[in-house]
């Protein structure tokens, strides 16, 4: 009776179990048994119209880990911003890589990378505007000299 119990409880928590595993990065597994992942670069914030500080990464590893090089990357602006510079193929170190220019709106971005034409790696980012300026000291008098 404990072993049928247990068993009830295991199978009432796995699917909780496998939705936790999966909170991380989007890990996409391709039809040759590699996977895709966004090794960096993801979860930005940045200045409108600025590029990124940090670039964007992609990483392509095998079923055993392993980097797998000179799969094609096709990088895209899917949402305010665009790809400025990109690396169209993962390299020794099954990574390839881009540079990101945020749009003009604040708010969310969203990069893409297209991995050998099937499997889909997205970056989101947020937009926000630049700091105001320092305020002005409003409890001070300052002389202003004018020329006449």
């Amino acid at each position: 009776m404990r072993r049928c119990i247990r068993a009830i409880h295991f199978a009432a928590i796995a699917p909780f179990i496998v939705a936790l595993g999966g909170c991380g990065s989007p890990i996409e597994t391709g039809p040759g048994g590699w996977t895709a992942y966004a090794r960096s670069g993801n979860g930005q914030v940045g200045i409108i119209g600025s590029p990124l500080p940090y670039e964007l990464v992609v990483a392509v590893e095998d079923d055993g880990g392993r980097p797998v090089e000179g799969t094609a990357v096709d990088w895209t602006a899917e949402l305010n911003g665009e790809i400025t510079s990109a690396q169209t193929s993962t390299d020794a170190t099954g990574r390839a890589r881009a540079q990101f220019v945020l749009g003009r709106d604040p708010g969310p971005a969203i990069a893409r990378a297209l991995i050998a034409n099937r499997e889909i790696v997205r970056f989101h980012f947020e937009a926000q505007l630049p700091p105001p300026p320092p305020e002005l000291p409003y409890d001070e008098i300052m002389p202003i000299e004018l020329a006449t």
